[in-house]
This record gives C-alpha cells, structure tokens and sequence, in this order.
C-alpha cells in the first residue's frame, strides 16, 4: 500500500475563504524544531497561524524570559508574526516536566489564547510517543481542544523523539509509532527539510539538551525528503505510547503510571472516554 502524501494544497488549505487559523500546541520553547518545515511552508502560503507553548521552559538551564526570546527570533526566521506566537505557560509558571500535572489550567489558558483566533482549522502537536512527559502531556490537552472544536478529524501529530525500537543511540528521530495508525507524508525541498538542523542556532540556552539530537538533525536535514504526520488518534491516549521503557521514564523519572493518572482524570473529565 502506497504511504499517503498531503500536497502542498491539503497543507496549507486553512489560508482558504475563510481565513481559519491553523494552531500547532507545543511543550517547550524549541519544539518547534521538530515543526519547522511545515511552519515556513504555512506562512510563505499566508496561512494564519497559532504556535502556543504550554510550559515556561524553565529547567534549570534558563529562565522563561530566555526561553522566550529564543523561540521569538527563530520563529521570526520561519516568518511567524509575534502575534502569532502563544506562551501560554510562562505565565502560568508551569516549568519543565511539570505540564501533566497542570492540565487544567494550562487548556483553560490555551483556550483564552485562542478565543481571538477563531476560527481554528488544522491542529497539529507532538505525537503521542513517551519521548519526553511534556511533549505527551500536550497530546493529551491538545486532543481536548480538537475534540471541543470539532476539529478531531482535522488533528495531526508529528513525532519528535522517542525509545528506539533496536540499538545505539537508543533514541529515534521523526519515528512514527506504528500503533499511531497510518502515515502522511508531507514531500519536503532541500531548504526546508534543512530548517530543522539551522533552527538550533536560536536555541544557544539549550546546547546541552541539542547537542545530543544535532548529529540526528543534520543527517536528517541532508537526507530526509518527507515530514511525517499521523492522524491524532484520542482511544491511544488510555494506553502507553509503547511497550518498550518510554524515554521518559529513564533515570528513575516519572513513571507512565502516575502521568496516566492525571491524564484520564482530564480525559474523562472532557468526555474523551476509553475505546
């Protein structure tokens, strides 16, 4: 079977009649990276756009008002009016690994940021994969917002980093999970599968954390000629992401049980049941 492909037309449909914002729900103040090519593609199409951030991105290695800043001048890089981008989570004070616990608040705060926007049309957020906690916590509220908007079937997730499913360096990079359902490829130029690996630059706060996922950026920014996307698929969400050790959970880190926890709380609470 032949892998699905959205054209450039199916991408970038929101900057039709009637002028829908296309909302991408993010973690943490470099997430972005991960969406760089489907931003710049959005924005040189006039797409409207929304790039909400729901922690502060304080982990000990820079403040919000740093986080910030970054995010600022390498989301202007991709054509991103500051208008359009969304800290949702600064002001809340929700730090780092940390979101899972402050669904309630952070989607309540989401939702105002949005009401000027509306109507929204495509969502897109990071995949439901246990790369890092927060990154499946945004699924999760995410999920909530496309369900209250009616925008379920219009839902994207885009994976980031996860286990590896074999071997060193014991991490994958834009893997889809197989258990997240069928694949869309978005076809990518030579420049824009590029903007993932130069995106870095602006993020001098977190070279520890990138420094890791650079060689994988590079490589994949030579190499790929593809953006991987899946449907967002809520009945995943009662499950873990993997069998596998999930990535956060390494080091003696929250474990899956206690994230769950609060994630069906919020998932129930919202009507978003178990398939």
């Amino acid at each position: 079977m032949d892998t699905p492909r959205m054209d450039e037309h199916e991408v970038t449909r929101a900057a039709g009649q009637h002028r829908e914002t296309t909302v991408i729900v993010l973690a943490h103040q470099d997430d972005d990276i991960a969406f760089a090519p489907l931003i710049r593609r959005l924005k040189v199409s006039g797409v409207p756009l929304a790039v909400a951030y729901l922690t502060d991105g304080s982990g000990g290695r820079a403040s919000s008002a740093v986080r910030d800043a970054e995010t600022r001048r390498a989301l202007t890089t991709l054509g991103v009016a500051p208008a359009e981008i969304l800290f949702v989570g600064s002001p809340l004070g929700i730090p780092d690994s940390a979101l899972f616990r402050a669904l309630d608040v952070a989607y309540g705060s989401l939702e105002a940021a949005l009401a000027p926007v509306q109507p929204i049309g495509d969502i897109y957020t990071l995949a439901w994969e246990g790369g890092h906690i927060d990154h499946d916590a945004t699924h999760v509220v995410t999920a909530a917002l496309a369900q209250v908007h009616g925008r379920l079937d219009r839902a994207w997730q885009v994976p980031f980093y996860r286990t590896a499913d074999r071997g060193p360096p014991w991490f994958s990079l834009f893997a889809p999970l197989p258990a997240n359902g069928e694949v869309t490829e978005i076809p990518l130029t030579r420049h824009e599968a590029l903007l993932r690996a130069t995106l870095m630059r602006h993020y001098p706060s977190q070279w520890r954390v990138l420094s890791g996922l650079a060689p994988g950026l590079v490589w994949h920014g030579a190499t790929a000629t593809v953006m991987r996307a899946q449907r967002l698929r809520p009945e995943r969400l009662w499950h873990r992401p993997m069998p596998e050790r999930l990535f956060y959970e390494r080091g003696g880190r929250t474990q899956f049980e206690e994230f769950a926890a609060h994630a069906r709380a919020f998932l129930a609470a919202r009507n978003l049941q178990r398939r």
